[in-house]
Parts: structure tokens; C-alpha cells; sequence
């Protein structure tokens, strides 16, 4: 038994000292800390040791500390923004535990997606519904440091092309810090098939000059979500992840079980992950519970 995520927020309203003319601009804060056996592997890892949360005394054995957040923002006009350490908007999973349907997450979200950025952060609404996202950060997963020369450019777009589809593409490019200079992508489709039945088709790309992994990462993950009524949800996720030429795959069946709509989630899940190039195999049960206070 684990205790993988105790989470604390302080959030400031953006509007607070403010006009209160819809065009004026505001400003606020968010810090994040997180403690937990999640806690070392969302510190800022791309950082050079010792700096901001990546150092030896923010760990406890198995557990450990970590601030994945602190920035300010605030909004001008139509543009959202975010200045300082932030949650990437890459990819389909999260690192909050709440945000996402399973208990374990897709091989594509840990080895090929970063966690974090240091930089800023803007969204932009369009007269036509789209939000465009431009950004610039020290790298992946950095901490108000920079490893290497890490300097990389965040771009992307979201857009409801359909009543029923919905599609957001980002990409990072430039010097990826700890995962050298490159270039990634993430693409994810949201189909309502009806109006309980939900597809999400994720597909990533990463090609960088890193010396630990010099082959490109591909991922292609597929979910699967039915919602039977207001405190229940059933899900499948199949999973084919490419690294170095070795395909990697896995199958997971979960439930989201939210008894009377409080603040209580439990998340039972089976997963089954094989690699038919190491003749490798292994089938697990697992199951969290989330109390939100």
C-alpha cells in the first residue's frame, strides 16, 4: 500500500485588484507541492542535481517531495498565460492523479512526454474556437534551471472540428535539455460516438540527439470510455509504444467508481504488458483510491 500523491494548492484569484471591465488585465498565482511515492518522479529532473526540487533532501526512502508548480497568471483580452514552473500541455494524461481515468499510466506519458516546463506560457481563443498555444521553456521537465543548453520553443492548437470531434496538436522543438536537441509532437482526437461512449486516439513523436536514447519514441494509445451514470464509468486502454526499434504493448481494463458524486473516486484496474522481441509478459491488478478535501 502506497501513498502516492498528497496534494496542496494555493491559488490566488486573477481578477483580484483588477477593473472590472472585461478587457482589463489580470494577474494571480498557483504553487503546487506534492508528497508521495509520485513525488520523486515529478520533481524537476531535467534541472542540474541540487537545484529547485531535484535534490537529496526533498526525498524519504521510497517517498518524496516535489513542486511541479509555481508561476503566475493571467489573461489580456483573449490571451491566457502562465510565467514560471507549469504543467506541460503535452500529451493526453496528467500528472494529477484526478485528471486521469487509470490508476497506471501509458508508457508514452512517462518515457515520452515531459512532465513540466520553466518558461511561459500563452493561449490564445480565435473568433473561430480555437486556442492556440505559444510558449517557450529552459527544456523539458526544468525547474528555474537549465540543463545543457536547454531552450526550447511550445506550439500548438486546439480545435472542436466537429459538434462530436475534438483535436489538439503540440509540439516542443529546439534544445530539450536533458533529452538533447530535437523535435516531438502530440496529437490527440476526442470522439463522442454517442452520448455515453467515448474514443481518444493519442499519437506521439519523438526524435532527439540524446545519446541514452538515440532512436525515435512512437506511441499510439487508444481509450475507450462508457460512462453507465454519474458515479460510474468503465474504460480500456490499448497501447503500442515504439523505443529503439522495440515494440512494447499493453492492455488495460478499469472502472471510475465515484459513490453518491462526493469527493471519493476508486480506480480498479488489470493491466497486461508484453514485448514479443524479449518474449516478455506480465499481467497486473491494481487499484487507488482518491479523496479530494
Amino acid at each position: 500500500m502506497n501513498l502516492h500523491q498528497l496534494w496542496m494548492t494555493i491559488e490566488s484569484d486573477s481578477s483580484v485588484g483588477q477593473g472590472n471591465g472585461d478587457s482589463d488585465p489580470t494577474i494571480g498565482y498557483r504553487a503546487d507541492v506534492v508528497y508521495g511515492v509520485d513525488g520523486p518522479d515529478t520533481q524537476a529532473f531535467g534541472n542540474p542535481t541540487g537545484t529547485w526540487d531535484y535534490q537529496n533532501n526533498w526525498g524519504n526512502g521510497k517517498n518524496g517531495w516535489a513542486m511541479p508548480q509555481l508561476y503566475l497568471h493571467g489573461q489580456v483580452g483573449r490571451l491566457n498565460y502562465k510565467l514560471g514552473h507549469f504543467y506541460t500541455p503535452v500529451g493526453y494524461e496528467t500528472v494529477t492523479a484526478p485528471d486521469n481515468f487509470f490508476y497506471s499510466h501509458a508508457q508514452t506519458m512517462v518515457n515520452s512526454e515531459p512532465f513540466t516546463h520553466t518558461g511561459v506560457l500563452t493561449e490564445f481563443s480565435t473568433e473561430n474556437d480555437s486556442t492556440v498555444y505559444l510558449g517557450w521553456s529552459l527544456g523539458w521537465d526544468s525547474g528555474f534551471a537549465q540543463s545543457e543548453n536547454g531552450s526550447n520553443g511550445i506550439v500548438g492548437i486546439s480545435k472542436n472540428l466537429t459538434e462530436e470531434i475534438a483535436m489538439t496538436y503540440v509540439t516542443t522543438f529546439g534544445d530539450l535539455g536533458w533529452r538533447g536537441e530535437g523535435y516531438s509532437h502530440s496529437i490527440v482526437l476526442d470522439l463522442a460516438l454517442t452520448e455515453n461512449l467515448s474514443y481518444i486516439l493519442q499519437s506521439d513523436y519523438v526524435n532527439t540527439s540524446s545519446l541514452f536514447d538515440a532512436g525515435d519514441d512512437i506511441g499510439l494509445n487508444n481509450y475507450l470510455i462508457y460512462y453507465v451514470d454519474d458515479c460510474l464509468s468503465l474504460g480500456t486502454r490499448f497501447e503500442w509504444w515504439r523505443d529503439n526499434s522495440v515494440s512494447k504493448n499493453s492492455f488495460t481494463v478499469g472502472a471510475n467508481w465515484r459513490p453518491g458524486k462526493g469527493l471519493f473516486l476508486l480506480r480498479p484496474e488489470v493491466r497486461s504488458d508484453w514485448i514479443p522481441a524479449e518474449n516478455y509478459s506480465e499481467t497486473a491488478f491494481g487499484i487507488d483510491a482518491i479523496i479530494e478535501f
